[in-house]
């Protein structure tokens, strides 16, 4: 069976507006996890259930759809007009409903203010706020951050219909521009282009966030590069070449005729990551990984010890 938002309220499925807002109110009141501090998880799943409730039945939309189809139907979602599928999914802040329908975080301060006419209830006036910001992860290569790139983003958010008081799921893609040397964790802010749950509250804005995925070849660290390089006992020994592809897809070839010690490494300046939008780049640092053999035969030790003497 799916969810009864009418006895959730404690109303009859022929209610009108205002008796919604009144169930909602009556409910609210008393599930409000402020009220109910010694069954806080049982309040705050009564009071987001509570909001939820109230969000379809308050809309004619949602609610034809609830009543039509019910629960599963209304969140499965239907076949729109233009071959749309809308599914239906409670996304708003149950705690910033009651604020807006109260116009206090708490229940008890509603009844604080008298007029000094007729010692009635003032009516408080919309508290003005802004929807949270809607964050979301932007992934980027390090082939995007090192040269750059234009990436599309499909986002989806609620928003405001027309009508100025349905809500709908809507998805909106957006072309973004990565600047070459941008860092994890770099923030692109479009103002606005979040969610908007209520017709009252300006929607919020939509906030990308740059994540790094992890090379195979190089690390990150800062501005430098580092590419490390296996090399066998051998090699680090009597001298060999390295060559590296780099992320502007040239080859470097890198002759090393000395010995190459476990903590040895080259410094490449200017073959790292960009510093901004210059042609200013870190270093690529070079750092070799000695693969020493895992056993030697005794004829082998004593070659060892014959070419090396004392050394």
């Amino acid at each position: 069976m799916g969810k009864d938002y009418y006895a959730t309220l404690s109303l009859g499925r022929g209610a009108t507006d205002e008796e919604i807002k009144k169930g909602y109110r009556k409910a609210a009141m008393k599930w409000d996890p402020q009220k109910n501090p010694n069954q806080k998880e049982l309040a705050e799943t009564q009071f987001r259930e509570i909001a939820e409730a109230f969000d379809v039945l308050i809309d004619p939309a949602k609610r034809a759809k609830y009543d039509q189809y019910g629960e599963e139907g209304l969140k499965s979602g239907m076949m729109e007009m233009h071959g749309e599928h809308r599914g239906y999914q409670y996304v708003g802040d149950p705690k910033a409903l009651f604020q807006d329908f109260f116009g206090s975080t708490s229940p008890f301060a509603e009844v604080t203010d008298v007029t000094a006419e007729g010692m009635g209830l003032v009516q408080r006036g919309f508290q003005k706020k802004t929807e949270e910001a809607l964050e979301m992860d932007l992934v980027c290569s390090l082939e995007d951050l090192y040269d750059g790139a234009s990436k599309k983003v499909k986002v989806q958010r609620t928003r405001i219909r027309p009508d100025g008081r349905t809500s709908y799921e809507d998805s909106k893609l957006f072309t973004v521009v990565i600047k070459k040397g941008w860092k994890a964790g770099t923030r692109l802010t479009f103002k606005g282009e979040g969610n908007q749950t209520h017709p009252k509250v300006p929607p919020g804005d939509l906030v990308l966030i740059v994540q790094e995925t992890s090379h195979e070849v190089f690390e990150r660290q800062d501005e430098h590069l580092v590419y490390n390089h296996k090399v066998t006992l051998r090699e680090a020994l009597t001298g060999h070449i390295v060559n590296i592809a780099t992320l502007d897809k040239k080859v470097l070839s890198i002759n090393v005729p000395e010995i190459a010690s476990p903590s040895y490494e080259k410094r490449l300046a200017g073959r790292g990551m960009p510093k901004g939008a210059g042609d200013d780049r870190g270093d690529l640092i070079v750092r070799w990984d000695i693969q020493f053999p895992k056993a030697l035969s005794a004829d082998d030790k004593e070659s060892v010890k014959s070419v090396l003497g004392s050394h």
